[in-house]
């Protein structure tokens, strides 16, 4: 699994997995059976409205290959743009096109990504794309490296489960600080886990406010009164974090 860490224009860094090639190859071929089957709904109607007012065989001929290029050409463009990144393809397999600046693709981005995909894609038969996505460090093709874009899982994932938090050790005859810890669920814990682990390696003024913002609301959730909670905010999430452990185990 590949991820991503990525940090945004207010210093928050937020993991991504990256979506591969497997992933990315189905959302294609779902974009274009959507192509297919929704591009043959439009003309079939517009043909028959064509039809129904009296355009000649020759210009019906046209307007219809006119359209048909239209969809299959833009389709991926107009989606990105309107759905944030996404098509219906990617929507369905849960990605979405991230920058890696951490600010959020705008046109030009997308424009930029579509351009290139005849190369990426059409031209090549994806030979092109495939090996750009296997061979980078970010799984880009020629046109996420252009605009500095990837694409990636739309849901951030958890690096560790219950079975790896079990592994921090164990203590005989262990009293715990807070017996209520075992309120919480196992998703609140891991959560409590992956801020500890973010404010460690980064140490900055935004991980510091996320420490003292979730030790505050932990505190209010399980009702422990500030006299009973340490000072140091990090301290405090993780005796929480050891209590669950243990008392669950």
């Amino acid at each position: 699994m590949r991820q991503i860490e990525i940090n945004t224009t207010q210093n928050v860094t937020i993991q991504y997995e990256l979506a591969n090639l497997r992933d990315r190859g189905l959302a294609l071929i779902l974009d274009w059976l959507i192509i297919f089957f929704g591009g043959g709904l439009v003309i079939l109607i517009i043909s028959f409205s064509l039809a129904f007012l009296g355009v000649r065989d020759e210009t019906l001929g046209y307007t219809i290959s006119i359209v048909w290029i239209a969809i299959f050409f833009f389709y991926t463009l107009v989606c990105e743009v309107f759905f944030n990144g996404q098509t219906i393809g990617k929507m369905a397999l849960g990605m979405k096109v991230v920058k890696l600046t951490g600010k959020q693709p705008n046109f030009s981005d997308y424009a930029l990504r579509w351009a290139f995909r005849p190369i990426d894609i059409y031209f090549s038969i994806c030979s092109i794309g495939a090996i750009m996505i296997s061979s980078t460090e970010y799984a880009q093709r020629l046109g996420d490296l252009l605009a500095n874009t990837t694409l990636a899982k739309k849901e951030t994932t958890f690096k560790l489960s219950l079975r790896e938090l079990l592994k921090i050790g164990k203590k005989e005859n262990y009293e715990p600080t807070y017996p209520v810890a075992v309120k919480l669920s196992e998703n609140d814990m891991l959560f409590v886990k992956e801020t500890i682990d973010k404010y460690r390696k980064y140490k900055d003024e935004v991980h510091r406010k996320a420490i003292i913002q979730l030790s505050n609301k932990l505190g209010e959730v399980l009702e422990i009164a500030k006299e009973n909670k340490p000072k140091d905010h990090l301290k405090f999430l993780e005796m929480l974090l050891k209590d669950y452990i243990i008392l669950t185990r």
